[in-house]
């Protein structure tokens, strides 16, 4: 395994305004780990928090991660940062 993975999230604004929503973290193995999304946007940015689902898996839980992303209101974003961990490697961008 070469560390790399790819990160797909599905994100929706529960009735308050907050961000929800589920994800999934596809390794360099093939090993795919479900994530829950929560997070809020101001002026423009949003900070997110991905953890991994233990009810998917206890092991999931070793996977935690915060990004930062600008967001257009075209439903799109770029992510302007990235950090944390997943089973035991840590992980930041830029």
């Amino acid at each position: 395994m070469d560390g790399t993975f790819a990160l797909t999230v599905n994100l929706d604004a529960d009735a308050k305004g907050k961000i929800v929503g589920t994800g999934l973290m596809a390794l360099a193995n093939g090993r795919a780990v479900a994530l829950g999304v929560k997070g809020k946007t101001t002026a423009g940015v949003t900070a997110l928090q991905l953890t991994g689902d233990k009810t998917a898996n206890a092991l999931f839980g070793a996977v935690k991660l915060k990004l930062t992303i600008e967001t257009f209101s075209n439903g799109t974003g770029n992510i302007l940062a990235l950090s944390g961990s997943a089973f035991g490697q840590a992980l930041q961008w830029p």
